[in-house]
């Protein structure tokens, strides 16, 4: 079942934390309760979920493909060299009143050009970008950097997604995390899932997630870190070089 803003309640009463006096209506109550503060365990995980819009090509063993259309089996180009199969694919919507109730879950828009995507990128808050910089590597000792699209708003042109429609995301599980390419961009696959995870059990799977070792070649950047290294970047010192790795 896609993963829906009145499936927190759920996820708030089975950890017996709603008042007993609780607002019969749902979205209202969880919107609510974001206004004042929501509870940090759940929009931890919330703020975890990954996903890229249907639409978005994945390239693989047979060229670039709608992200949509691929089934476990599948091999997808992994950064690291070659080609890693798909153990599950994943599906869920985020709705207008998802976001209304909880504004971690808007998704955000990665104009064409700015990790070397051809095309624009509609993605969950949490996914990652692989990019190589001359200056991360002086400040961090390592050249290519992960960082997540969250961190990277207001960077030519990286803005929440506005339109006041239903978003349809997918997520792609492998034996591992792997770096794969979206459009031309290199991306984190996500973090391993299980159906048990919350939220990640709203997820509609195919195939079975599953839970491998990550990728320790990239180093990933704090949102302090990423706002420095793009910062900087965004202001034109000649020094940095700043691209899709």
């Amino acid at each position: 079942m896609p993963f829906k803003a009145s499936d927190l309640l759920a996820d708030l009463n089975d950890q017996n934390r709603l008042p007993a006096n609780s607002d019969p209506d749902i979205a209202g109550f969880i919107a609510n309760r974001c206004k004042r503060s929501f509870h940090p365990e759940l929009q931890q995980g919330l703020a975890s979920l990954s996903g890229l819009a249907a639409g978005t090509r994945i390239l693989t063993d047979l060229g670039p493909s709608p992200i949509e259309n691929i089934r476990p089996g599948d091999r997808v180009r992994t950064k690291a060299g070659g080609y890693a199969q798909v153990k599950a694919v994943g599906k869920y919507d985020i709705q207008p009143k998802d976001i209304a109730c909880c504004p971690t879950l808007r998704p955000i828009v990665v104009p064409a050009g700015t990790f070397g995507n051809v095309a624009p990128l509609k993605v969950m808050p949490s996914v990652e970008f692989l990019i190589q910089s001359e200056r991360a590597c002086i400040l961090f000792e390592t050249g290519k950097v992960l960082v997540n699209a969250h961190s990277c708003l207001d960077y030519h042109g990286v803005d929440f997604y506005s339109a006041q429609r239903t978003s349809v995301f997918h997520v792609l599980s492998f034996d591992n995390e792997e770096v794969i390419n979206a459009d031309g961009a290199w991306v984190s696959s996500g973090p391993r899932l299980a159906r048990s995870s919350t939220p990640h059990r709203r997820v509609h799977w195919i195939g079975e997630p599953t839970q491998g070792s990550a990728f320790s070649e990239y180093r990933r950047l704090s949102r302090y870190e990423t706002r420095l290294l793009l910062g900087r970047a965004a202001r034109g010192m000649r020094n940095v070089s700043l691209k899709a790795a």
